[in-house]
């Protein structure tokens, strides 16, 4: 089972502003394999479901799970620590 759900990664794409096009050069995967990534995580090979979180990771972006809960934080650098 992957460690994030498709909604998830949609969300993160949605926070850091990228298109499925930018996640796929990230990732070093097709806007094809992205767009069916979100689809159907399901049908995801463990390569493919590594090479999505590493950007992500890489651009500050925590997925987590509670319970039926799941979410996503991302580390804004940009922003002053004391907001």
């Amino acid at each position: 089972m992957p460690s994030f759900t498709a909604e998830q990664a949609t969300a993160a794409r949605a926070f850091l502003g990228w298109s499925r096009h930018e996640l796929g050069t990230a990732a070093g995967l097709s806007f094809e394999t992205v767009r069916d990534f979100e689809y159907d995580i399901q049908s995801a090979t463990t390569k493919s479901v590594e090479a999505v979180r590493a950007p992500f990771h890489h651009a500050g972006v925590d997925f987590y799970r509670r319970g039926k809960r799941v979410g996503v934080t991302v580390v804004m650098p940009w922003q002053d620590d004391e907001s």
